[in-house]
């Protein structure tokens, strides 16, 4: 039943700051929507404010009875609505161990996790705390129950004011959280001024990474770099029962992908802090006795900085597609001013070009014809290893 009511609460409840539980969205998107601005105002030379609030039981707190008045308001069905609230009913529970039974637990008010309709509906029972940091000039970012905020300030406002903007923006969220019966975790709350010369607090671990208060990023770069050679040596110690084939797909499976989802984080910090943990993967070839060509020829492993500016520049791709997320789509707009005012020789994919002073990812960006992420990145993947591999590599020919 799913399909029934799911695609409305995605439309009328979950708004644009919640990036889990639903379609084309997910927690590199929500990472990004961190970096991008933040990136914008320190080019600006401005400061941000940031709040990191987390609500404690989540999912096993939520007052039924207010969750079916938001459901109500958003015109679902009215038998529909019937069958939510059977749905949400009182159960009794019981744990079984070794065939033996425990006591039964009454659950009440909560959306019962693991269920298919759990995820949905939290989002529509929570999507409204955005009110409460919008009112305060915050923009919020949601992952699930993880609720953050942040708000860009001119350069010269002091620390102290910053954090009394912060404090506001805190004192509203909870106040709507009284009023909705949610309670929030305040071990898990902190608040970090991000700034070039005048920083204070952090670092702030943000859906699994470390954002400092200069956004240098070197702690996050050095526990990833850290983590993922653990991950290798685990798996170069049983390289006696595997082939190198195997070997290279069992490295993909473990070890890429947890650097990988780090990438939107990390894109744009200097090459210095990124070669750590681009050191990891031309270890794991040493070991392997493979160049840095022949995986990429033969095993479609390229290079860390390749893939990552494959990633990036798809992320760019599908948000000039206007797919995705709606909040990318403000920084990667396309360019539709006419020939008669541009260079008569650019095409009608060209994005609008970014004015940063400082900007470190100000070089022009074209969107080709691709219709889906996969799709851009197969394609750039290929061009890359038939064109700019030979001329990268001294001595590889084509």
């Amino acid at each position: 039943m799913s399909p029934c009511f799911v695609p409305t609460l995605e439309v009328s409840a979950f708004g644009s700051a919640q990036f889990a539980y639903r379609k084309r969205h997910g927690a590199r998107d929500a990472v990004l929507y961190y970096a991008l601005p933040w990136i914008a105002g320190l080019n600006e030379g401005n400061k941000i404010g940031v709040y990191c609030s987390d609500v404690a039981g989540a999912f096993d707190r939520v007052d039924a009875e207010r969750l079916m008045k938001k459901l109500e308001s958003f015109n679902l069905n009215a038998k529909l609505l019937r069958v939510i609230r059977s749905w949400l009913r009182n159960r009794s529970g019981f744990v079984i161990v070794n065939g033996q039974k425990s006591n039964p637990v009454q659950l009440r008010d909560m959306v019962f996790q693991g269920t298919v309709w759990g995820p949905s509906l939290w989002n529509a029972f929570f999507g409204d705390c955005v009110c409460a940091i919008s009112v305060c000039g915050f923009e919020a970012v949601i992952y699930a129950d993880d609720c953050n905020a942040f708000r860009v300030f001119p350069r010269h406002t002091p620390n102290s004011s910053i954090h009394e903007s912060l404090a506001e923006c805190q004192e509203s969220l909870h106040q709507w959280g009284r009023a909705n019966r949610v309670t929030f975790d305040a071990g898990k709350e902190e608040t970090m001024v991000i700034s070039t010369v005048d920083a204070c607090g952090g670092p702030t671990k943000l859906l699994g990474i470390e954002f400092d208060n200069k956004l240098v990023m070197a702690t996050a770069s050095h526990k990833c770099a850290t983590k993922a050679a653990l991950k290798t040596r685990s798996l170069l110690r049983s390289r006696r029962y595997y082939n190198t084939v195997d070997l290279v797909m069992l490295y993909k499976s473990h070890v890429l992908s947890f650097i990988e989802y780090r990438t939107p984080g990390l894109h744009f910090v200097s090459t210095s802090v990124l070669n750590k943990i681009d050191d990891v993967q031309s270890r794991f070839l040493h070991q392997l006795d493979l160049s840095e060509e022949v995986a990429f020829m033969n095993f479609n492993l390229a290079p860390l900085t390749v893939r990552r500016d494959v990633s990036m520049l798809g992320r760019i791709h599908r948000a000039a597609l206007c797919q995705g997320p709606p909040s990318l789509w403000r920084f990667f707009r396309r360019d539709f001013v006419s020939n008669i005012t541009r260079n008569w020789r650019r095409h009608r994919f060209q994005l609008v070009e970014a004015h940063w002073t400082k900007s470190r990812i100000d070089a022009p960006f074209c969107v080709g014809n691709d219709q889906s992420l996969q799709h851009f990145a197969t394609r750039s993947c290929r061009e890359t290893r038939f064109e700019v591999v030979p001329a990268c590599f001294d001595g590889f020919g084509p």
